[in-house]
């Protein structure tokens, strides 16, 4: 906890993937930078999330293409594709750490229409260059032991992680580096170049705001950004008997074209993991895979809060020295973002920030001033 005033080039809140991958960027870069969590670093969204981190997850290729045309597109697929290989090389070294996997993704169809959904992730990816491989009904079943899947895609470059150990171990590598993190500091109000805690605070040249499920806590709110329920499960040790009962031999991360988002895999501790948007998470894993009884012991929730378009909002605040950063759901958009902010901050970059900022900030700044200001 803090305790006292202390002064810093730049002062991050919030301790999760993006605040986290936020100092760690900027640490690199020469900054000194203090970092103040209300309750501890992973938790909230990130200490409870899925774990899986994949481009096409997060980012609906073929819709920012129709929506904002090719070359912003492109903009975006290089930033989250920089953070979904930095995000692989930060866990390849901390895979005991992390419980970290490096696998294929696929996208599978649930129904007939939705193949329709498949050919367009495949088209958007060749289009930018990337592997891309189309999947028939008869070659989803060579993959996985359902037959209720109707085609698919699948690609290369998908990491599976302990968001919590993940965060931790960020965490670690921070402070060795001389970064100065408080946790279970809560913010009371941001006062000029000054973050105001109960007992302490922090004077900066630049002050980010890195929220994500806690944003009323930071007075973020707007019509734009609303928060989403995800719904988690996890099963025990499964035996390899019951893992070929869902994969034939080599597992993947896979997430469907339901309306729930179904999305599954199998850990590094054998454990089938299922998140969706549904809370009948049992009903799906029998549905799908009725030859295997694979029950799940361990059952959670995760609130996020995301933007109505799916794209997170990152900006800096009119007339002050604040950037804010909110709605990153998922680890590669608060990798990207991280990622975004530090160089907004050393190199003012701003070629994306009519994406993440313009068309949306307005709602979300005054709510900020509303609260801190």
């Amino acid at each position: 906890m803090l305790s006292g005033d202390i002064n810093a080039e730049v002062v991050i809140i919030g301790g999760g993937v993006a605040g986290l991958s936020l100092a760690l960027n900027l640490s690199k870069s020469g900054y000194e930078v203090v970092l103040i969590e209300q309750r501890f670093c992973g938790s909230g969204a990130s200490e409870k999330s899925f774990g899986l981190a994949s481009q096409n997850f997060e980012l609906n290729l073929p819709g920012v293409i129709e929506r904002f045309g090719e070359e912003k597109a492109k903009l975006l697929w290089n930033l989250t594709g920089t953070a979904t290989t930095q995000f692989k090389d930060n866990n390849s070294d901390l895979a005991t750490e992390t419980d970290f996997s490096y696998e294929d993704s696929v996208f599978f169809a649930t129904t007939p229409q939705d193949q329709e959904k498949v050919q367009k992730i495949h088209d958007a990816r060749k289009k930018f260059g990337s592997i891309s491989r189309l999947l028939t009904s008869e070659q989803c079943r060579e993959l996985v032991a359902s037959n209720k899947y109707y085609g698919g895609v699948r690609y290369p470059g998908s990491s599976a992680v302990n968001p919590f150990r993940y965060c931790r171990a960020l965490l670690a590598i921070l402070q060795n580096s001389g970064v100065k993190i408080f946790e279970s500091t809560p913010v009371v109000k941001i006062e000029n170049n000054s973050v105001v805690t109960t007992k302490g605070k922090v004077t900066a040249k630049y002050i980010v705001i890195c929220a994500n499920s806690f944003t009323n806590d930071y007075g973020i709110t707007s019509e734009k950004l609303s928060p989403r329920v995800e719904y988690l499960g996890a099963s025990r040790e499964l035996t390899e008997p019951e893992i070929k009962g869902i994969f034939h031999s080599q597992h993947f991360n896979v997430w469907d074209s339901g309306a729930e988002g179904t999305h599954f895999r199998i850990d590094k501790n054998k454990r089938l993991i299922v998140g969706s948007k549904k809370e009948s998470l049992d009903s799906y894993v029998k549905e799908m895979f009725p030859t295997v009884t694979v029950p799940l012991e361990f059952l959670w929730s995760s609130k996020h809060s995301v933007s109505a378009d799916g794209l997170p909002f990152a900006g800096k605040m009119p007339k002050t020295h604040t950037y804010y950063i909110a709605g990153t759901f998922g680890l590669i958009w608060a990798t990207a973002l991280g990622n975004y902010m530090a160089e907004k901050i050393h190199s003012n970059r701003t070629d994306l920030d009519d994406i993440f900022s313009v068309s949306r900030k307005v709602s979300i700044v005054k709510q900020i001033k509303s609260k801190f200001f």
